[in-house]
């Protein structure tokens, strides 16, 4: 099983080492134990307790069962929003984690206790069918970073959208296939196929058109070439070269992300 170093202020849930010792336990068959001194978050009690329980979360807390009786709110939605922020950024085992926590992002000092952060979204807007969201996708949970919005909204500021321009404008291209009337993965479909975004855009049905064989080609580098011939020369499929112009939107940023992985 692997070991899990521990070091003095290392955090497991709600408590926070001190201090460590080993100490033999038992009397018939004596064993070698270590143990963790460690401090709840809830209440500020110092206690000893094994490291397998501490590390392995069997020991969260105290005991104190403080999260429940200070504020009365464990079970509402606003609580359940809170602590999954906290989750996301800091529990390893959640499945969301390499996307927060994962990627540097961190809940404010403020933040990390529960009755700001509900101060503060009582004061910004907050209802039952908002969410929150943080303005720059790569920052951390914290007042100057954060709002309350529409799944729709916060779905449109996600680090890995498809950003387009239409009509010197940049748009989402699902936000730009909704205004249309288009399911975005029929536009996303159309694009893939050769047509051009305007194209794409139409309501005409192009079900059975043969246009499948619209030749389109790429610019980059100052030149203009086919999906295949872009492919050939960047020594990679045709596949794995449309996969990545969907992400990164031109050729020229394709080849300069293709340089920064070798």
């Amino acid at each position: 099983m692997k070991q899990t170093k521990v070091y003095i202020g290392t955090k497991f849930h709600n408590l926070t080492v001190l201090d460590m010792r080993s100490v033999v336990r038992g009397k018939t068959s004596p064993r070698r134990e270590v143990q963790l001194l460690c401090k709840c978050d809830f209440c500020g009690s110092e206690k000893w307790y094994p490291k397998f329980n501490v590390v392995n979360g069997r020991t969260k807390s105290c005991g104190c069962s403080a999260s429940k009786t200070v504020h009365g709110e464990w079970h509402t939605r606003l609580y359940g929003i809170w602590s999954g922020m906290k989750r996301r950024c800091y529990v390893t085992t959640c499945k969301m984690y390499k996307y927060y926590g994962g990627r540097g992002i961190k809940v404010c000092d403020e933040w990390k206790d529960y009755i700001p952060f509900r101060d503060w979204a009582l004061s910004h807007g907050y209802t039952e069918k908002l969410t929150i969201d943080r303005i720059d996708v790569n920052g951390d949970y914290c007042p100057e970073n954060c709002r309350w919005s529409t799944y729709l909204v916060q779905m449109n500021n996600k680090r890995n959208n498809h950003i387009v321009e239409y009509q010197g404008k940049e748009y989402t291209l699902s936000e730009l296939a909704r205004e249309h009337g288009l399911s975005s993965s029929v536009v996303s479909a159309r694009l893939r196929k050769g047509l051009s975004l305007e194209e794409a855009l139409s309501k005409e049905d192009f079900r059975g058109k043969g246009f499948k064989k619209v030749l389109k080609l790429y610019k980059g580098q100052g030149k203009e070439n086919t999906l295949e011939g872009w492919a050939a020369e960047l020594g990679i499929t045709k596949r794995k070269l449309s996969h990545k112009l969907y992400y990164y939107g031109t050729i020229d940023e394709v080849i300069r992300r293709i340089e920064f992985e070798k």
